[in-house]
This record gives C-alpha cells, structure tokens and sequence, in this order.
C-alpha cells in the first residue's frame, strides 16, 4: 500500500512536471514568435536611418544630428532589452496562471473512493484582470520609452 502510493505521487510529480515544461515550451515559443513585431514597431518607433541618412549628406548642424542619433540609439537599446523582459515576464505569467487552472481542471481527486472533477476557482477573473492591468502597465511604459523626446 506504502509502494502503491509513493508510486502513485511519483506519477503525480512526473505529470505535474510534464505539463510544466510543456507551459514553459509554449512560452518560449510565444516569445519567439512576438519578438519580430516587437522589433518593427521598436524600428518604427525608433527610427534612427534617417538621421543615418541626413548625417551622410554633410549638413551644417552636424552635431546635433549626431547627437539626436546617439540619444536614439540607446534608447532603443534600453527599449529593446525593458520591453524584451516585460513581453517575457507577461506571457509567463499569463500562460503559467491559465495552464495551472487548466491542469486544475484536467486532473481529477479521488476523495472516499469518488472521482471528483477539480473545479477552477472563482478567482480566475480577477486574475485575468490582474494580467490586464500589467498589459496596460507595460503598454504604457513602452509608450513612454519609445516616443523621442524633442531635444534642443
């Protein structure tokens, strides 16, 4: 009985751990597959060819074109990485919340000897709110870091 259930929790763990990496596959991939529309929008946003372009035809305010195109670069260095960690941390804990309840809801307890079907908590809403509000946190501070500021 003692091997029957340590057997059964060794199972238990083995499933849990599957579906984990499984959570953690799709995140990753999700990833991937957000970053080329993260980097258009960071090029568009951040457009430094023009300066590129406007610096290579020798004009009289050189240096303060060299100097916009400077601020312009590393800003969409510190843009890049800040949104990569943002866009990161989002869908981990969007997709690690709804595959928890989703592991929940597909794995059964035996309570008595009955089978009872796991239910999803109330709370899944005011989660998915929650993961909302960090979406417009993020979208705001992305808006706030990629429009250049007019320099004098």
């Amino acid at each position: 009985e003692i091997q029957e259930r340590e057997a059964a929790e060794y199972i238990a763990q083995a499933r849990r751990q599957y579906h984990f990496e499984s959570n953690q596959r799709t995140c990753n991939m999700t990833v991937l597959s957000m970053l080329p529309a993260l980097k258009e929008t960071l090029m568009l946003q951040l457009n430094s060819e023009c300066l590129t372009s406007l610096l290579k035809t020798r004009p009289t305010n050189n240096l303060k074109i060299w100097e916009d195109l400077k601020i312009i670069s590393f800003s969409r260095s510190i843009v890049a990485v800040y949104s990569t960690c943002m866009l990161v941390v989002l869908l981990r804990v969007q997709l690690n919340i709804i595959g928890g309840y989703i592991y929940l809801d597909n794995s059964s307890v035996v309570k008595n000897g009955t089978t009872l079907q796991a239910s999803v908590p109330n709370h899944f809403v005011q989660d998915l709110l929650l993961m909302e509000q960090v979406k417009d946190f993020a979208a705001n501070v992305y808006e706030a870091f990629s429009t250049p500021q007019q320099l004098e």
